[in-house]
């Protein structure tokens, strides 16, 4: 029961990180930028390219998450060799340009917008198994959001 519980982990993990909540990040995102970012839920500390930063807010929730289920499963961190989040982000700026008439004027008017592509992969390493969840998305606000 315990295998199956990590492995749903490891990819709920990777889902929570592209769902909804990922609102509440998107000042972080468009901080950053483009690389990779990391969360080790052994030592609950965030690094992006490798440089420590502060803990986004998604992240923040996913800890929750991880922590709730590692009191359902009755287990401590100390289970465990490793356990991480990874999330290669493409940050793309997306300019369009949309021509809307209004009466007898053109008004024309540029539309600016990220897109983002989000490669997840958590990986949780027991002295038994070693559980890997994958999951990837795009996904995309206004710059006006900022």
């Amino acid at each position: 029961m315990r295998k199956k519980r990590l492995k749903h982990t490891t990819f709920t993990v990777c889902r929570i990180f592209c769902g909804w909540r990922l609102i509440n990040s998107y000042t972080e995102l468009n901080r950053l930028r483009t690389g990779v970012l990391k969360y080790d839920f052994l030592t609950q500390r965030s690094f992006f390219n490798d440089d420590l930063i502060q803990t986004p807010n998604i992240l923040e929730e996913i800890e929750i998450f991880f922590s709730e289920e590692l009191d359902r499963m009755s287990l401590t961190r100390t289970a465990f060799h490793l356990a991480f989040l990874k999330v290669e982000i493409i940050q793309i700026l997306i300019e369009s340009k949309n021509s809307k008439k209004f009466e007898k004027h053109t008004h024309k008017s540029n539309y600016l917008s990220y897109q983002y592509r989000f490669d997840c992969e958590c990986r949780i390493l027991t002295d038994e198994f070693e559980y890997i969840g994958k999951y990837e998305c795009i996904t995309g606000l206004p710059d006006s959001f900022r």
